[in-house]
């Protein structure tokens, strides 16, 4: 359980705007083999809003993630992953564009709270966004490992597209009063689904299954649902209970929640053809289905 006074996982809100950058990046951050020291440690780079680092540490190793004064603002270790509240670095790499409401916890020394019992998370560290990058240009995240320093690395490779999906509606969704869903610009868009209503709002996945259930009160996410494996897996929440029993999971609370949704893109991207997708909700046993087109828009130079 997140015991920061943050949301209990990384929720998406209106900061998805931050994805929404006025160019796309000429390089894109790749990652290196890891160091012998932390085999057994799962590392992920994905794009999603941003660059992404990934990590899940099932080992019984202790992992520090320094930040550029070279003091640890993230641990991998026997409580789970720990963020130090009381360096700048923790709020500056929540989001891509940062917690720009949140500061620092006062007082002297770490203060270490719990942010995944799993021992798993994921930041958007800037040192894979510097303002200067060619071709040659290398990254490194300098961490701990039991003690002993060691680094994630990595290069910047060329960006192999140049440009965006813009996703739309078809037409306005039409929804039940007090149900909205509003499209959020990223790559790949995300939605935000608002609710007043006293009954559940279910949001299916491509294979007709439940996939998030907003309610007036909670918000639950449905783990045997791939399309939320997928998403988890965008947002660092990797689900490290291998062959659990697929359940509803609380992830926030209800009425409203965003999430990044992979369908307003083409599973082939390198088609610049426009993509048709669609979003199924169940609502009081009744099915609606909203239409959407995705088109590619080129970078203007």
């Amino acid at each position: 359980m997140l015991r920061t006074g943050l949301a209990p996982v990384l929720l998406l809100t209106a900061q998805l705007s931050f994805a929404h950058a006025d160019h796309e990046p000429e390089f894109l951050p790749q990652l290196l083999p890891l160091p012998e020291a932390m085999a057994g440690i799962k590392v992920q780079l994905v794009h999603t809003l941003a660059p992404q680092l990934l990590i899940s540490n099932q080992t019984t190793k202790t992992l520090a993630v320094l930040a550029q004064d070279n003091k640890p603002f993230i641990r991998f270790g026997s409580k789970g992953a720990e963020a130090n509240v009381r360096h700048q670095t923790w709020f500056d790499t929540y989001l891509p564009g940062g917690l720009p409401t949140r500061k620092p916890e006062a007082g002297v020394g770490a203060d270490w709270r719990v942010v995944s019992e799993k021992n798993t998370w994921g930041w958007f560290d800037l040192r894979l966004r510097p303002e200067k990058v060619t071709a040659n240009s290398r990254w490194a995240i300098p961490v701990l490992v039991n003690g002993k320093p060691t680094q994630i690395e990595g290069k910047f490779v060329p960006a192999l597209q140049k440009g965006a999906w813009q996703a739309s509606w078809d037409k306005p969704p039409a929804l039940p009063e007090g149900v909205r869903l509003q499209l959020v610009p990223g790559q790949p868009f995300g939605i935000m689904l608002a609710s007043t209503l006293k009954t559940d709002v279910i949001v299916q996945d491509r294979d007709h299954h439940p996939f998030l259930r907003v309610g007036p009160k909670q918000t639950h996410a449905h783990t045997g649902s791939q399309l939320w494996r997928e998403t988890t897996t965008q947002l660092g929440l990797l689900d490290a209970a291998q062959g659990a029993k697929p359940s509803w999971q609380l992830i926030s609370g209800g009425g409203r929640y965003t999430w990044l949704e992979p369908r307003t893109q083409p599973t082939d991207m390198t088609s610049r053809k426009p993509y048709q997708w669609h979003i199924n909700l169940v609502i009081d046993n009744k099915m609606y289905r909203v239409d959407g087109t995705s088109r590619w828009s080129a970078a203007k130079h």
